[in-house]
Protein backbone atom coordinates (compact mmCIF):
# COMPACT_ATOMS: atom_id res chain seq x y z
CA UNK A 1 0.00 0.00 0.00
CA UNK A 2 2.76 2.47 0.50
CA UNK A 3 3.80 2.11 -2.86
CA UNK A 4 0.56 2.08 -4.27
CA UNK A 5 0.09 5.53 -2.20
CA UNK A 6 2.76 7.48 -4.43
CA UNK A 7 0.95 7.26 -7.18
CA UNK A 8 -2.17 9.29 -6.00
CA UNK A 9 -2.28 12.90 -5.86
CA UNK A 10 -1.16 14.14 -2.45
CA UNK A 11 0.07 10.17 -1.24
CA UNK A 12 -3.66 9.55 -0.36
CA UNK A 13 -6.54 7.47 -2.03
CA UNK A 14 -10.30 7.94 -1.59
CA UNK A 15 -12.37 7.64 1.24
CA UNK A 16 -14.63 5.20 -0.13
CA UNK A 17 -11.67 3.00 -1.27
CA UNK A 18 -9.90 3.67 2.21
CA UNK A 19 -12.99 2.24 3.63
CA UNK A 20 -12.71 -1.08 1.97
CA UNK A 21 -9.27 -1.50 3.10
CA UNK A 22 -10.42 -0.76 6.54
CA UNK A 23 -12.87 -3.51 6.69
CA UNK A 24 -10.48 -6.39 5.26
CA UNK A 25 -7.70 -5.34 7.64
CA UNK A 26 -10.51 -5.32 10.73
CA UNK A 27 -11.56 -8.59 9.99
CA UNK A 28 -7.68 -9.67 9.58
CA UNK A 29 -6.88 -8.20 12.77
CA UNK A 30 -9.82 -9.14 14.80
CA UNK A 31 -8.69 -12.89 13.85
CA UNK A 32 -5.59 -12.31 14.78
CA UNK A 33 -6.43 -10.81 18.52
CA UNK A 34 -9.25 -13.60 19.17
CA UNK A 35 -8.61 -16.55 17.49
CA UNK A 36 -4.69 -16.35 17.13
CA UNK A 37 -3.77 -14.30 19.92
CA UNK A 38 -1.29 -12.31 18.69
CA UNK A 39 -0.39 -8.43 18.96
CA UNK A 40 1.11 -6.65 15.39
CA UNK A 41 3.14 -4.38 17.13
CA UNK A 42 6.63 -2.69 16.18
CA UNK A 43 9.86 -2.85 17.41
CA UNK A 44 13.84 -3.17 16.74
CA UNK A 45 15.06 -6.84 16.31
CA UNK A 46 15.13 -9.08 18.82
CA UNK A 47 15.88 -12.83 19.23
CA UNK A 48 13.44 -15.53 18.63
CA UNK A 49 11.43 -16.01 21.58
CA UNK A 50 9.46 -19.40 22.01
CA UNK A 51 5.57 -18.65 22.91
CA UNK A 52 2.95 -21.39 23.70
CA UNK A 53 2.92 -23.31 20.33
CA UNK A 54 4.70 -20.65 17.83
CA UNK A 55 7.63 -18.55 17.34
CA UNK A 56 7.31 -15.12 17.00
CA UNK A 57 9.20 -12.56 16.28
CA UNK A 58 7.92 -8.87 14.89
CA UNK A 59 9.62 -6.29 12.52
CA UNK A 60 7.67 -3.92 12.13
CA UNK A 61 4.12 -2.54 13.03
CA UNK A 62 0.60 -1.59 11.24
CA UNK A 63 1.62 0.95 8.67
CA UNK A 64 0.63 1.09 4.69
CA UNK A 65 3.86 -0.58 3.81
CA UNK A 66 2.93 -3.79 5.94
CA UNK A 67 -0.36 -3.98 4.08
CA UNK A 68 0.42 -6.23 0.97
CA UNK A 69 -1.71 -5.74 -2.10
CA UNK A 70 -2.55 -9.06 -4.08
CA UNK A 71 -1.95 -9.84 -7.50
CA UNK A 72 -4.38 -11.34 -9.71
CA UNK A 73 -1.74 -12.42 -12.64
CA UNK A 74 1.25 -14.22 -11.79
CA UNK A 75 2.75 -14.24 -14.86
CA UNK A 76 3.60 -10.91 -14.11
CA UNK A 77 6.63 -12.25 -12.25
CA UNK A 78 7.33 -14.46 -15.56
CA UNK A 79 7.53 -10.84 -17.69
CA UNK A 80 9.53 -9.40 -15.10
CA UNK A 81 12.11 -12.26 -15.47
CA UNK A 82 12.15 -12.20 -18.50
CA UNK A 83 12.47 -8.51 -19.24
CA UNK A 84 15.57 -8.19 -16.15
CA UNK A 85 17.00 -11.00 -18.03
CA UNK A 86 16.84 -8.64 -21.15
CA UNK A 87 17.82 -5.42 -19.71
CA UNK A 88 19.28 -6.22 -16.29
CA UNK A 89 18.96 -3.55 -13.19
CA UNK A 90 21.83 -0.90 -12.59
CA UNK A 91 24.22 -2.15 -10.06
CA UNK A 92 27.13 -1.75 -8.27
CA UNK A 93 30.11 -3.51 -7.65
CA UNK A 94 31.93 -3.52 -4.72
CA UNK A 95 34.62 -5.37 -3.07
CA UNK A 96 32.33 -6.63 -0.67
CA UNK A 97 29.27 -7.30 -2.27
CA UNK A 98 27.18 -6.19 -5.04
CA UNK A 99 24.29 -3.36 -4.74
CA UNK A 100 21.50 -3.55 -6.91
CA UNK A 101 19.00 -1.39 -7.55
CA UNK A 102 14.88 -2.44 -6.96
CA UNK A 103 12.68 -3.32 -9.70
CA UNK A 104 9.30 -1.92 -9.65
CA UNK A 105 6.22 -4.01 -9.45
CA UNK A 106 3.35 -3.03 -11.79
CA UNK A 107 0.52 -2.22 -10.09
CA UNK A 108 -2.39 -4.41 -8.87
CA UNK A 109 -5.87 -4.36 -10.88
CA UNK A 110 -7.94 -5.62 -7.43
CA UNK A 111 -7.99 -6.86 -4.80
CA UNK A 112 -8.12 -6.00 -1.09
CA UNK A 113 -4.91 -5.37 1.30
CA UNK A 114 -3.43 -8.34 3.37
CA UNK A 115 -1.54 -7.81 6.73
CA UNK A 116 1.99 -8.92 6.50
CA UNK A 117 5.63 -8.66 8.26
CA UNK A 118 4.58 -10.50 11.35
CA UNK A 119 8.44 -10.81 12.27
CA UNK A 120 8.07 -10.10 16.16
CA UNK A 121 4.43 -10.01 17.05
CA UNK A 122 4.05 -10.72 20.01
CA UNK A 123 1.74 -13.20 22.33
CA UNK A 124 -1.32 -12.02 24.16
CA UNK A 125 -0.61 -11.78 27.20
CA UNK A 126 -3.03 -10.67 30.47
CA UNK A 127 -0.20 -9.02 32.37
CA UNK A 128 0.87 -6.95 29.11
CA UNK A 129 4.39 -5.88 27.84
CA UNK A 130 6.47 -3.04 28.64
CA UNK A 131 9.28 -3.09 25.68
CA UNK A 132 9.74 -0.15 23.86
CA UNK A 133 7.50 -0.71 20.41
CA UNK A 134 5.69 0.93 17.19
CA UNK A 135 7.36 3.55 14.79
CA UNK A 136 7.40 7.07 16.04
CA UNK A 137 4.22 8.67 14.55
CA UNK A 138 2.17 5.39 15.34
CA UNK A 139 3.34 4.86 18.95
CA UNK A 140 0.49 4.56 21.28
CA UNK A 141 0.58 6.95 24.37
CA UNK A 142 1.28 4.24 26.92
CA UNK A 143 4.08 3.16 24.58
CA UNK A 144 5.28 6.72 24.58
CA UNK A 145 4.87 7.32 28.46
CA UNK A 146 6.62 3.52 29.14
CA UNK A 147 3.60 1.92 30.63
CA UNK A 148 2.35 -1.43 29.91
CA UNK A 149 0.48 -2.17 27.14
CA UNK A 150 -1.56 -4.74 25.66
CA UNK A 151 -3.10 -5.84 22.70
CA UNK A 152 -5.39 -1.94 22.15
CA UNK A 153 -1.67 -0.37 20.51
CA UNK A 154 -3.09 -2.23 17.60
CA UNK A 155 -6.46 -0.68 17.69
CA UNK A 156 -4.41 2.94 18.08
CA UNK A 157 -2.28 1.81 15.34
CA UNK A 158 -5.67 1.45 12.99
CA UNK A 159 -6.26 4.94 13.49
CA UNK A 160 -3.06 5.80 12.01
CA UNK A 161 -3.63 3.45 9.10
CA UNK A 162 -6.68 4.72 8.18
CA UNK A 163 -5.74 8.87 8.92
CA UNK A 164 -2.15 7.54 6.22
CA UNK A 165 -4.25 6.33 3.90
CA UNK A 166 -6.65 9.11 3.10
CA UNK A 167 -4.32 12.67 4.23
CA UNK A 168 -1.48 13.95 2.94
CA UNK A 169 0.49 14.30 6.04
CA UNK A 170 1.06 11.99 9.30
CA UNK A 171 -1.50 12.95 12.37
CA UNK A 172 1.25 13.27 14.58
CA UNK A 173 5.09 14.63 14.59
CA UNK A 174 7.37 13.42 16.26
CA UNK A 175 10.23 15.82 15.54
CA UNK A 176 11.38 19.07 17.29
CA UNK A 177 10.04 22.15 15.25
CA UNK A 178 13.35 23.92 14.56
CA UNK A 179 16.49 20.89 14.93
CA UNK A 180 14.01 18.45 13.62
CA UNK A 181 15.65 15.84 16.09
CA UNK A 182 13.29 13.24 17.65
CA UNK A 183 11.59 15.24 20.71
CA UNK A 184 9.25 13.13 22.38
CA UNK A 185 8.05 16.43 24.30
CA UNK A 186 6.37 17.22 20.69
CA UNK A 187 4.51 14.23 20.76
CA UNK A 188 2.96 14.12 23.98
CA UNK A 189 1.92 17.79 23.67
CA UNK A 190 0.12 16.63 20.22
CA UNK A 191 -1.85 14.27 22.49
CA UNK A 192 -3.00 16.68 24.33
CA UNK A 193 -4.21 18.99 22.05
CA UNK A 194 -6.08 16.21 20.03
CA UNK A 195 -7.03 14.09 22.93
CA UNK A 196 -7.64 16.97 25.32
CA UNK A 197 -5.68 16.40 28.78
CA UNK A 198 -5.24 12.43 30.04
CA UNK A 199 -7.74 11.65 32.84
CA UNK A 200 -5.98 10.52 36.50
CA UNK A 201 -6.70 7.36 35.92
CA UNK A 202 -3.60 7.37 32.50
CA UNK A 203 -1.47 9.80 34.10
CA UNK A 204 -1.26 8.28 37.79
CA UNK A 205 0.13 4.70 36.58
CA UNK A 206 3.34 6.52 35.40
CA UNK A 207 6.03 8.72 36.61
CA UNK A 208 7.18 9.80 33.21
CA UNK A 209 3.93 11.62 33.55
CA UNK A 210 4.88 13.88 36.44
CA UNK A 211 7.21 15.95 34.11
CA UNK A 212 4.41 16.74 32.20
CA UNK A 213 1.42 17.08 33.95
CA UNK A 214 0.89 18.66 37.81
CA UNK A 215 -1.00 16.83 40.71
CA UNK A 216 -4.52 18.44 39.61
CA UNK A 217 -3.49 17.14 35.55
CA UNK A 218 -2.68 20.38 34.77
CA UNK A 219 -0.10 20.71 31.61
CA UNK A 220 3.59 21.87 32.76
CA UNK A 221 3.90 23.78 29.64
CA UNK A 222 7.03 21.47 29.13
CA UNK A 223 6.92 22.35 25.77
CA UNK A 224 3.84 25.04 24.06
CA UNK A 225 0.38 22.91 23.61
CA UNK A 226 -0.19 23.39 19.88
CA UNK A 227 -3.40 24.94 18.72
CA UNK A 228 -4.72 21.79 16.95
CA UNK A 229 -7.75 19.58 16.42
CA UNK A 230 -8.71 16.63 14.06
CA UNK A 231 -10.77 19.21 12.35
CA UNK A 232 -8.09 21.38 10.99
CA UNK A 233 -5.44 18.81 10.30
CA UNK A 234 -8.40 17.25 8.47
CA UNK A 235 -8.81 20.24 5.90
CA UNK A 236 -7.43 18.52 2.84
CA UNK A 237 -9.46 14.96 3.28
CA UNK A 238 -11.60 14.50 0.77
CA UNK A 239 -14.75 12.23 -0.20
CA UNK A 240 -18.02 11.99 1.47
CA UNK A 241 -18.68 12.35 5.31
CA UNK A 242 -15.38 13.46 6.47
CA UNK A 243 -17.18 14.43 9.82
CA UNK A 244 -18.09 10.20 10.48
CA UNK A 245 -14.61 9.17 9.89
CA UNK A 246 -13.46 11.80 12.14
CA UNK A 247 -15.75 10.46 14.64
CA UNK A 248 -14.16 7.11 14.30
CA UNK A 249 -11.07 8.27 14.90
CA UNK A 250 -12.36 9.86 18.09
CA UNK A 251 -13.63 6.27 19.05
CA UNK A 252 -10.19 5.21 18.67
CA UNK A 253 -8.22 7.79 20.28
CA UNK A 254 -8.13 7.30 23.76
CA UNK A 255 -6.02 7.41 26.27
CA UNK A 256 -6.81 4.42 28.11
CA UNK A 257 -6.67 1.65 26.54
CA UNK A 258 -9.28 -0.20 28.07
CA UNK A 259 -11.73 2.71 26.27
CA UNK A 260 -10.68 2.11 22.94
CA UNK A 261 -12.88 0.26 21.44
CA UNK A 262 -12.67 -4.00 19.97
CA UNK A 263 -11.88 -5.12 16.06
CA UNK A 264 -15.09 -6.64 16.31
CA UNK A 265 -16.55 -3.54 17.36
CA UNK A 266 -14.95 -1.44 15.02
CA UNK A 267 -16.01 -4.01 11.95
CA UNK A 268 -19.62 -2.64 12.42
CA UNK A 269 -19.00 0.68 13.35
CA UNK A 270 -21.86 2.70 11.52
CA UNK A 271 -19.72 4.83 9.07
CA UNK A 272 -17.33 2.14 8.35
CA UNK A 273 -20.84 -0.07 7.23
CA UNK A 274 -22.25 3.19 5.37
CA UNK A 275 -22.27 2.18 1.65
CA UNK A 276 -21.52 -1.60 1.78
CA UNK A 277 -24.62 -2.67 0.02
CA UNK A 278 -24.14 -0.50 -2.77
CA UNK A 279 -20.39 -1.98 -3.03
CA UNK A 280 -21.67 -5.34 -2.69
CA UNK A 281 -24.08 -4.92 -5.49
CA UNK A 282 -21.57 -3.01 -7.81
CA UNK A 283 -18.82 -5.56 -7.60
CA UNK A 284 -22.08 -7.91 -8.79
CA UNK A 285 -22.49 -6.26 -11.44
CA UNK A 286 -18.80 -5.98 -12.61
CA UNK A 287 -18.48 -10.01 -12.62
CA UNK A 288 -22.03 -10.59 -14.12
CA UNK A 289 -20.34 -8.35 -17.23
CA UNK A 290 -17.13 -10.06 -17.58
Amino acid sequence: MDQLLRFFPQRSIPMDSMKRCLRQFLITLDFLHTEAGIIHNGEPWEPIAFAAQMLIRILSDLQPKNLLLPVDDVSTFKEMEEDEYKNPSPRKFLKDRSIYSIRGLPLPEGGLPLICDFGEARVIDEEGHTDDIMPDIYRAPEVVMHMKWNVKVDIWSVAMVAWDLVAPQPMFDRRHPETGEPDDRYLIAQFAGILGPPPVEFWSQSRLCQAFWDENGNWKNVVPLPEISLERLAADIEGEDVPGFLRFLRRILRWLPEQRPTTEELVYYPWLLAGLGSEITADEDNLSMS
